[in-house]
């Protein structure tokens, strides 16, 4: 019996991890329709989902089954453009998938260390990081690095 942290895994891009992410201890599960429909609806809440970059349009679906659950989406590259693609189709993190699966894992490190903290609180709870974010660095306009709400977190 597996005992990791559950992670879904949504799209053929976020799938072909699955190998590397019980290695390292989690519990992969790759996330369709048909996994939709065989989940228990008191079943274990993932620590995060994670997509690739043309399962976007999974995002609402995710949030409407699992509430403020991480996601994290793959984009194709590390700019501001990629990263507002991100954020704008709902997601609460990237990922590079060109970068291996290191970056990945420490993101979900950072995710599960965070989730007792925000299950214990209801802002944290309620509101993804992308509601964090104030409407002038969500609009595109330049924002200083020094005055980023995120640039204090630990990881």
């Amino acid at each position: 019996m597996t005992t990791g942290l559950l992670v879904l895994l949504v799209g053929s891009g976020a799938a072909v991890l699955a190998p590397r992410l019980e290695a390292s201890g989690y519990q992969p599960l790759a996330w369709s329709a048909g996994a939709a429909a065989a989940m228990p609806a008191r079943a274990e809440i993932p620590v995060a989902a994670i997509l690739a970059l043309d399962q976007a349009d999974r995002i609402p679906d995710l949030r409407a089954r699992f509430g403020a659950m991480p996601i994290l989406l793959d984009v194709e590259n590390d700019s501001v453009e990629a990263r507002e693609l991100c954020l704008s189709a709902g997601a609460d993190d990237f990922w590079l998938s060109s970068l291996g699966t290191s970056d990945l894992l420490q993101r979900l490190r950072c995710t599960a260390a965070f989730r007792p903290a925000a299950e214990n609180s209801s802002a944290c709870s309620r509101w993804p990081i992308s509601a964090w974010i104030p409407p002038v660095a969500r609009s595109g306009a330049a924002v200083g690095r020094s005055r980023s709400p995120l640039g204090s977190m630990p990881c």
